[in-house]
């Protein structure tokens, strides 16, 4: 039992930082990259969904690398983290989604060969 967590510790560590580091500096390249151009409606539905991503890195990701890798758990010893933590998390990742969802059918709609579809 002892190595099993050794293992899922080390592979916390090992891919978590680095998937928080690059996922973290790509949702800040996004931002800058499309907070000159959110006058787009797709743009400025991208840059919400890079801002939603941050979110979820950090309160998802980040606290998961802190609780499992190093030991450092909030969520035991503060109820109301727990509970922010868990729908924040889910909440984020389900706009961020729906967000992806709403880009593509807006460039679906901007694409369309029919006039009036082009104009919703």
């Amino acid at each position: 039992m002892s190595s099993t967590n050794t293992i899922i510790s080390s592979i916390t560590i090992y891919v978590g930082i680095p998937i928080f580091l690059s996922g973290t500096l790509g949702n800040i390249l996004n931002v800058r990259l499309l907070w000159r151009t959110r006058y787009n409606p797709c743009a400025f539905i991208f840059l919400v969904s890079s801002l939603i991503n941050c979110i979820v890195l950090f309160y998802g990701l980040f606290t998961r690398i802190l609780g499992i890798g190093f030991h450092l758990d909030w969520s035991i010893t503060n109820r109301i983290w727990c509970k922010t933590r868990a729908t924040l998390t889910q909440s984020s990742f389900l706009i961020s989604l729906t967000c992806i969802c709403l880009a593509s059918i807006d460039r679906f709609f901007a694409s369309c060969r029919q006039e009036k579809y082009r104009k919703l």
